[in-house]
């Protein structure tokens, strides 16, 4: 079968299905797939598939399990209005117009594998939709929608519904309960606050039951409608029953509705059909601080796990609720929220006592006021046993119960929020998750009925409330969770990010989270094998981890074996077949058994060779010991095991101030773990066990020496010590080591013991040595260490050598040095006093001034000069009342000065400008010593005379341009605008400019700051200048283009923003892979616009920039004086594209003629390159003949073309230098870029000189020409007029045949009237002929057809859905897509059967297809 056959017979299909349901399928039929964003409402979760279906502003969305998008259905808006019915018209002048639908209900109805949507246009109507594909609604015969208001009317009115048994037959078919508040409208009378509707085929959405006064639903009052608003929070069902939780008014009274509105839970039984069994009790949820949270959030049945079922007696279901409770704080309203959990158990039980207490007499009035308004009593003396089974009293129908149930909170937030609440278990945890207004999700681990805490904080959508519905994916391992903008995917457990047992199973207290013990991993328990046996997995309960207890011995000598106890906490029961091994280190595994009567192991030491020794103390090392199971291979137990070697320590002091079990061997001068072995080997020998018995330096109680040596100067040195060892025969005696730092060999000296008399100790005394070194510091450190009989080391202490040459350079400091130093002046220079052979001087030659800064000051004084010099001073008060600046005294800084070589004053109030030297007068014990110096210090005046710019940005760091005279002056230079400060550059500073850095304004409403001065200080003087500074809002960038250029830069780009011209030399710059190019400066145009040439690529010093052949994407930033917002971009302004893409520079090759010159004949000049257009236009590129421009017309990847001057250019280059062939040169710049292509030399063409007999020639030709010329128009002008006769003929002609036509016309009118009028008198006997729409179809596109596909009756088949089916609602989609429709058609004509019988066929049949959608026709 060809296509052209294929394609008439589905048309045939189609049209067939289009006739018959012309009048029950309305256009909306038709959907269309809507890419955008709608504000989400509610969510709902197929537990069967996974799939996730949300409901929104105008759309319906079905989503996988991964989020991913896999259909979409617009459901609105529509014209519609609150006043006016579902169908029907408007009345009191109500307009439908166009009207967003908020969905209000989305549930599933797995009987009928349907997706129940109800939105808020329509007075709330519902659709139904197929489960698996949300585009197909659920159409059943004779059935368009419902007609029935069923969802609260409006965006913010409240709706729950959710799917359970009820009337008429609870055991076998489910009813839809819908609550829904109340929305004020005239049509909104039919809609009951709360209702069980049918979900059965010809019911659709009515009430399950209807009577003459009664039905399945609850109505309030028409008289409380207005002043009762209650609010529907959740629903569900329980044990034959349905719950509601509402939030709504505690007083009916008008006048009363200040006090507040409390929460209740109602419920109706699955047997009432006529409401009967209503009843309302009171949920309290109260602090044990008293707080009452009063208000429900949102509600949750729930099944809790095994631990919190027990702490409630083995209640397993719980109703988990949000309280809040609003309270005003500091005037700031706080919201503060509580979880709490009612047994389900109780609350069944609470609904049964108040019911009892009607029955019982205990109450008498069943209350309801605004629900019943006849008869409100109780029953009287009515002993009627209450059970769980009570299904309502149709003689005493509904109840308000008396007693609430009350519970305190499991746990509380304050200051938050809480929006939604969801509750699962893991083993016999429960936890609880809870989203709030700020968007975050709290995880909460509910350990008991009073007992709970949050383990958690996730941050879903910051800022965004998180909305009620929130559901887990079918395995619990992830929780949806919806704001308004957007749904998550969250991991209920992030078990592997705890890397230690301590913060799994301690630290997080995350009940999904145990540590893994024999695999050493944070894992749920379902993840861990054999998690069951003992210890295998430690949950969050535990209070302590699998970890060693003791280890017996905690460290052993190097090279002992020896075998190592482990005792271990919580050690897991191996499984059978499998035990443990010790591992020491990087040394192999060794077997462990099993320790009898306590949890632990016994393991042997692994032999040394097999260690890797680990840097520690010097002493010893450690090496990581595990316990491995053999099991799993994986060490899940360790501690640090200590190996220690006595030996390594060559002293007596470290010996026995180590950690380990060390003793010292006097004699033998060794440190080692075996006291034993010292005898053994050395028979005599001396054992010391002890520090104190150590051989030492001592120093008296209370009493430090310092043991200073003037280098170069004999000097005996003594140390008081103890514990010295008698050398025995053939052992040497003491010496003396002085190691300078930095010296190689230490200066050795013999040394002798003296006794001291009555005490234990003795006196070292080194023979008199000179020690000397050869830098030149005053001091240095060296370590003198004493040792006996060559290598044995009695002890080492610190002393210092000194210079006095070095200590005193000068008199003055060399007389002020301490005396423990016995410095003198003597000879010129500062010697040891010993070793003076003059007599030292007390007192010190004249003072000198070298030089001192700054050199000038204001004439208010307050300049601080130092003043640099030698022998100035001893101490301040030497030159107190001598020192002077120019004449005027200075004010000595007692506090700030250095011997004899600085001091600083403060200069004094001069009066005027003058000049002159610093004088010091030094006073001492004989006489004055002055001195002055050589330059001259100025006392000057400054002035500010201008400063520009006067304009800046907010955020500061314009550059002012000080202009005035002896801006320079002083010491402290400080600047401000009024008083905001401007930091001086004092290093570019001279006396006619200077320059300060603005600081950042504060911000006001109107954007700009002005500032009214600008002043200047100078030390004490203060110069301003009355000049307005405007701060304006910071420049913002909004768009740059291009955004190409090659790797080397200089690109144009043209870059869009606001306030631009507050920065005076805007940069540019841009980074990759975190490196930052060079900074380019911008030229500002005007307020918005700038130019800026494109910044190199910035790349590794690695790489050259022609190397690369690869285009790269950087990031552009500006520098723009302080404002940091330009500097990212991408951060601050994320609608601006700022990504530059760089692409290989452009390479303009040299002429290839000979000797690198082109011949130019007159024509344009092409120049060859490669990559020229990558990022370049003609606009781009600068070609230069000489110093003449050569015209870019044309630039394409390989050839520039160009036109250059009509003459030739001076033989210069572009700066006008004479090029060496005497042509002018050619040089291409783009960017940064410069390429020298060559010389261009101009064909010179000489003219030619026309001979005599050509001139003749072309003469007669001429006159020929002219004569032909001639006879040519007199022929035209004679041809002219006959055609002029010929068209005044024709058109006479004309005339007469339109007078013709008229008249006949006139009279075919008058005859057409006359037969009108007897044809109307025909039809008033017999009527105007009508036909059917079926019979005016086939006549009109099917003429002459009496039998015709379209008229036979479709066979009909179960309502299950066929392929038949499918592929019709497919082939409609595919007519209704132009595109298909015009190939199709264009397919139909190209086949060469396809004839014109076929192509009024097909047409007739398209038209019947698209009776619904005649504009396709017109196009």
């Amino acid at each position: 079968m060809d296509v052209c056959t294929r394609c008439r017979h589905a048309l045939q299909l189609y049209a067939v299905l289009q006739l018959l349901t012309w009048s029950a399928v309305p256009a909306a039929h038709i959907y269309q797939l809507y890419e955008g964003e709608s504000e989400l409402k509610h969510m709902t979760v197929d537990k069967t598939t996974g799939n996730i279906y949300l409901g929104g502003v105008n759309r319906i969305y079905q989503l996988d399990e991964d989020l991913s998008v896999i259909y979409k259905v617009q459901t609105g808006p529509h014209n519609d209005s609150v006043y006016c019915p579902m169908v029907g018209s408007c009345i009191n002048g109500a307009e439908r117009l166009p009207t967003d639908d908020h969905n209000k209900i989305l549930v599933i109805n797995y009987a009928a594998g349907e997706l129940v949507v109800c939105g808020s246009i329509y007075q709330g109507r519902c659709e139904r939709h197929h489960l698996s594909d949300i585009t197909k609604r659920v159409l059943p015969p004779n059935e368009q929608t419902t007609v029935q208001p069923v969802a609260a009317n409006n965006a913010t009115a409240t709706t729950v519904a959710f799917i359970a048994p009820g009337v008429p037959d609870p055991g076998m078919i489910n009813v839809l309960y819908v609550a829904t508040s109340l929305t004020p409208g005239l049509y909104r009378h039919r809609v009951p606050s709360l209702a069980s509707r049918s979900l059965q085929a010809g019911k659709m959405f009515d009430l399950a039951s209807k009577g003459i006064s009664k039905s399945s639903s609850v109505v309030i009052l028409d008289e409380y409608r207005d002043v009762f608003h209650v609010e529907y929070k959740a629903g569900f069902h329980f044990e034959g029953f349905s719950y509601f939780v509402q939030v709504q008014p505690r007083s009916l009274e008008r006048e009363h509705l200040e006090q507040g509105h409390i929460t209740k839970i109602s419920r109706i039984c699955d047997h009432d059909e006529n409401y009967d069994s209503y009843t309302e009790i009171e949920l309290q949820c109260i602090g044990k601080d008293g707080t009452v949270y009063s208000l429900a959030q949102a509600a949750i049945l729930a099944e809790t796990g095994r631990h919190l079922a027990e702490s409630f007696g083995n209640k397993k279901d719980v109703l988990a609720t949000l309280f809040v409770n609003s309270r005003l704080v500091n005037g700031r309203e706080q919201v503060d929220s509580a979880l709490c959990l009612f047994a389900m158990k109780d609350v069944q039980r609470m609904f049964r006592e108040n019911i009892q207490m009607c029955y019982n007499g205990t109450v008498s009035e069943r209350g309801l006021g605004y629900i019943n308004r006849f008869d409100k009593g109780c029953p009287s003396g009515s002993n009627k046993l209450i059970d769980d089974t009570f299904c309502g009293d149709v003689a005493r129908p509904l109840l308000e119960g008396q007693a609430p149930l009350r519970t305190t909170p499991v746990l509380t937030f304050s200051d938050i929020n809480a929006t939604s609440i969801a509750i699962t278990t893991t083993g016999p945890f429960t936890v609880a998750f809870t989203g709030t207004d700020e968007g975050y999700l709290k995880k909460i681990f509910i350990k008991s009925a009073t007992n709970a805490f949050e383990f958690e904080k996730v941050p879903v959508d910051p800022g965004f409330a998180i909305l009620p519905d929130m559901h887990f994916d079918k395995q619990h391992a992830y929780l949806y969770v919806m704001s308004t903008s957007k749904v998550s995917k969250v991991k209920v457990q992030e078990c592997d990010l705890y890397e230690t047992c301590e913060d799994c199973s301690i630290g997080a207290r995350d009940p999904y989270c145990g540590w893994c013990t024999l695999e050493s991993r944070c894992s749920t328990r379902g993840r861990c094998s054999n998690a069951n046996s003992t210890d295998r997995w430690i949950s969050a309960e535990a209070k302590m981890c699998v970890q060693f207890s003791q280890i017996i011995p905690s460290n052993i000598p190097v090279g002992n074996a020896n075998k190592v106890e482990l005792r271990v906490n919580r050690l897991p029961l191996p499984s059978p077949g499998y035990g443990y091994s010790c591992v020491f280190g990087t040394a192999a595994p060794v077997p462990a058994k099993t320790l009898r009567n306590i949890p632990g192991l016994l393991c042997d030491t692994p032999p040394m060779e097999e260690l890797s020794m680990f840097a520690g103390d010097g002493d010893h090392f450690s090496v990581p010991l595990y316990v491995r199971s053999m099991e799993t291979g994986v060490d899940f137990v360790s501690h640090m095991f200590t190996f220690y070697n006595c030996s390594v320590h060559e002293a007596c002091m470290p010996c026995m101030q180590s950690r380990w079990s060390c003793s010292w061997c006097m004699y033998s001068n060794r440190c080692t773990n075996d006291p034993n072995q010292c005898a053994a080997d050395n028979p005599g020998e001396l054992l010391v066990s002890r520090a104190s018995q150590c051989a030492r330096f001592i120093q008296p109680e209370g009493q430090h020496y310092e043991t200073l040596l003037p280098s170069g100067q004999p000097q005996a040195i003594s140390m008081l010590s103890t514990n010295l060892p008698q050398p025995r025969l053939g052992d040497t005696g003491y010496q003396c080591l002085v190691h300078v730092d930095g010296e190689a060999e230490p200066q050795v000296t013999s040394a002798r013991i003296l006794r001291q008399p009555d005490s234990e100790n003795q006196t070292i005394l080194c023979s008199e040595t000179a020690y000397t070194y050869r830098e030149n510091v005053q001091e240095i450190s060296a370590t003198l260490t004493v040792v006996w009989n060559d290598r044995h080391r009695v002890d080492s202490t610190m002393v210092t050598l000194y210079k006095c040459s070095e200590l005193g350079r000068d008199c003055s400091r060399c007389l002020t040095r301490a005396n423990k130093y016995q410095c003198s002046w003597c000879g010129g220079a500062c010697s040891f006093s010993s070793a003076c052979r003059d007599k030292p001087r007390n007192f010190c030659p004249e003072p000198r001034i070298s030089d001192f800064s700054p050199k000038t000051g204001p004439i208010e004084g307050g300049t601080l000069v130092t003043v640099w010099g030698s022998n100035l001073l001893i101490h301040p008060s030497d030159i107190i009342n001598g020192t002077s600046i120019a004449g005027m005294h200075c004010t000595v800084q007692e506090q700030d000065y250095d011997i004899s070589t600085r001091v600083v004053c403060q200069t004094g109030y001069s009066g005027k400008e003058r000049t002159g030297p610093i004088t010091v007068v030094r006073r001492n014990s004989r006489r004055p010593l002055e001195t002055t110096s050589v330059e001259q210090f100025k006392y000057l005046d400054p002035q500010i005379v201008q400063i520009v710019p006067l304009i800046g940005p907010r955020s500061g760091g314009t550059r002012l341009n000080v202009t005035g005279r002896n801006l320079n002056v002083g010491g402290v230079i400080k600047a401000y605008l009024d008083d905001l400060a401007c930091e001086v550059e004092r290093t570019s500073a001279t006396s006619t400019s200077v320059v300060c850095i603005t600081s950042a304004a504060p911000s006001t409403e109107q954007g700009v700051y002005i500032t009214s001065r600008f002043v200047m200080t100078f030390d004490l003087a203060e110069r301003a200048l009355v000049r307005e500074f405007t701060y304006t809002q910071d420049p913002n960038i909004t768009h740059i283009s291009p955004l190409r250029s090659f790797y080397s830069g200089g690109r144009m780009l043209t870059v869009h923003g606001t306030f631009l011209t507050s920065i005076q030399q805007p940069r540019i710059f841009s980074t990759f892979q975190q490196k930052k190019s060079a900074e380019m400066v911008c030229s500002v145009l005007n307020m918005t616009v700038m130019l800026c040439p494109s910044p190199p690529m910035p790349t590794s010093s690695r790489f050259r920039r022609e190397t690369i052949t690869t285009d790269t994407t950087a990031e552009i930033g500006f520098i723009m004086d302080d404002v940091l917002s330009v500097n990212n971009l991408s951060w601050f302004f994320p609608n601006v594209d700022a990504s530059i893409v760089y692409v290989p520079n452009p390479l303009y090759k040299p002429f290839h003629e000979d000797a690198n010159t082109k011949l130019y004949r007159g024509d344009s000049l092409i120049i060859e390159g490669e990559n020229l257009n990558l990022a370049s236009d003609t606009h781009d590129v600068r070609v230069t003949v000489g110093r003449q421009l050569c015209n870019v017309t044309s630039l394409a990847e390989t050839q520039l073309v160009c036109i250059p001057s009509a003459t030739q250019p001076a033989g210069v280059d572009e700066n006008g230098h004479e090029t060496t062939k005497l042509l002018p040169m050619v040089i291409v710049h783009v960017g940064s870029l410069q390429f020298d292509i060559g010389y261009l030399q101009y064909e010179v063409i000489e003219p030619y000189k026309l001979p005599e007999y050509a001139i003749g020639a072309i003469a007669a030709g001429g006159g020929f020409l002219v004569l032909v010329t001639l006879v040519v128009l007199l022929v035209y002008r004679r041809k002219s007029s006959q055609a002029e006769r010929e068209y005044k003929r024709i058109q006479i002609q004309m005339d007469t045949l339109e007078s013709n036509v008229r008249s006949e016309c006139k009279q075919a009118f008058a005859e057409l009237q006359t037969d009108m009028t007897d044809i109307t008198k025909d039809l008033v006997a017999t009527g105007i002929p009508f036909l059917d729409h079926k019979s005016y179809v086939m006549k009109v596109f099917f003429p002459g057809v009496v039998d015709h596909p379209i008229l036979r009756r479709p066979v009909m088949r179960d309502s299950k859905r066929s392929n038949f089916d499918s592929a019709m609602i497919q082939f409609e989609q595919l007519l209704n897509n132009r595109t298909f429709l015009l190939v199709l058609i264009n397919t139909l004509e190209n086949q060469r059967t396809f004839s014109i019988r076929d192509k009024v066929n097909v047409a007739s049949l398209l038209m019947i297809a698209f009776i619904n959608k005649m504009d396709y026709a017109t196009e």
